[in-house]
């Protein structure tokens, strides 16, 4: 396989899942919430006979959590039924949430006992919205006055494919009475909650594309179909915890299972395999193709959970914190509408966290720096005094 695949795994995988993880910081805090009601609201079990449930969002209750089912090619890695959620909000904004949760890549990876990858929407219903009020925490707690996207419509992309919502593939993995079927169907999952937010979330002003740990590249590989289709918004994408650095040697075989590809915005001129070798490649081509709209990053210098998926991969600690510096200093050099937050510590994910609120670097307090973004206020790189290269 060619190195510009191998480097291309980098992208996808090391930021897998906060599911298996025993470092406190790498678990998201709970937030969200059901309204216990049978419309269409939170459920605990998946369940194979569930009916396609689309409503327009005029017909979801205002400030409540919803459960939609699109239906149709959705599915999740195990056949179960997919799902997404969707806070109705009170003004015309718009967050497009992409849930993290791991990967799986072989017959090992994708075993049920794994650990490694969530095969169903529940382990995201039960990581975000179960739960007392007091435990939301971060973006989705709507009653915090800081909450700079409190009045927004708030959809959440589930994520149980173990592709990062980037493939669209069906394999069997391993032989005889160990074989399994996985559906790596990020692609098209992502694409029906898509076409339900453009047709019912018409004109935003503001939007914001986000998602922690896989779900950070979810969020960086489909904020270009999102901001192509919502000219007219101003555009913040918030990659959270999703550095993608690799090992020269790591999993030199397996990204073509997924056949993630498909999630690519090919109407996007150089947007393919020939013009894409690393993480900042993908950003500068996104970032050139839209300079107006505002393209950002956070993660920690010392992130336990991305570090532990790179000593698996023969590396070790200081290799990834140099490696994720130089990726994010060369995304800010080539690319003016693109900033990083580089805080110090090991944590794991920050937007569903309370420290959104609290966490201060360099004098700079997280929430106000993402809420200046989505002012439309022009921000600088926050890192630091260890988020330096040398």
């Amino acid at each position: 396989m060619s190195m510009r695949t191998l480097i291309l795994v980098a992208l996808v995988v090391p930021t897998l899942s906060l599911v298996g993880c025993d470092d406190e910081t790498s678990k998201p805090t709970k937030d969200g919430g059901a309204d216990g009601s049978t419309d269409g609201s939170m459920d605990a079990t998946a369940d194979a006979n569930v009916p396609v449930y689309l409503p327009s969002i005029d017909e979801l209750p205002e400030g409540k959590w919803s459960t939609l089912v699109p239906g149709g090619d959705t599915v999740c890695s195990r056949g179960t039924p997919y799902k997404f959620y969707v806070y109705r909000g009170t003004s015309k904004n718009l967050v497009v949430d992409y849930m993290g949760g791991g990967a799986c890549w072989n017959s090992f990876t994708c075993k049920a006992s794994s650990g490694l990858f969530d095969d169903s929407v529940e382990t995201n219903a039960e990581a975000i919205f179960e739960g007392p009020d007091s435990a939301r925490a971060g973006l989705f707690d709507m009653t915090d006055e800081r909450n700079p996207v409190k009045t927004y419509t708030h959809v959440i992309i589930p994520y149980c494919t173990g592709d990062v919502h980037w493939g669209d593939a069906t394999q069997t993995y391993g032989e005889g009475a160990e074989a399994q079927v996985i559906h790596h169907n990020g692609a098209k999952n992502s694409q029906a909650v898509l076409d339900w937010v453009y047709e019912n979330v018409v004109e935003p002003e503001v939007v914001l594309t986000t998602g922690c740990s896989a779900g950070a590249y979810g969020a960086a590989l489909w904020s270009a179909h999102v901001m192509h289709h919502y000219t007219d918004a101003r555009n913040v994408v918030l990659a959270d915890s999703g550095a993608g650095v690799i090992t020269s040697i790591f999993f030199g075989t397996f990204f073509p299972n997924w056949n993630a590809t498909a999630s690519f915005p090919t109407w996007l001129e150089n947007f393919d395999l020939d013009h894409i070798d690393s993480l900042p490649d993908m950003y500068n081509l996104i970032g050139a193709e839209f300079p107006s709209n505002q393209i950002s990053q956070f993660n920690t210098v010392e992130d336990g959970t991305q570090k532990s998926f790179y000593q698996v991969m023969g590396g070790t600690d200081t290799e990834w914190s140099e490696g994720m510096l130089t990726n994010m200093y060369e995304i800010s050099n080539a690319t003016p509408n693109f900033n990083v937050y580089l805080g110090d510590g090991a944590q794991h994910c920050i937007i569903p966290r309370a420290d959104f609120y609290t966490r201060e670097t360099d004098n700079v307090k997280f929430v106000d720096w993402v809420s200046d973004m989505l002012d439309g206020t022009a921000v600088d790189d926050v890192r630091c005094e260890t988020c330096q290269l040398e």
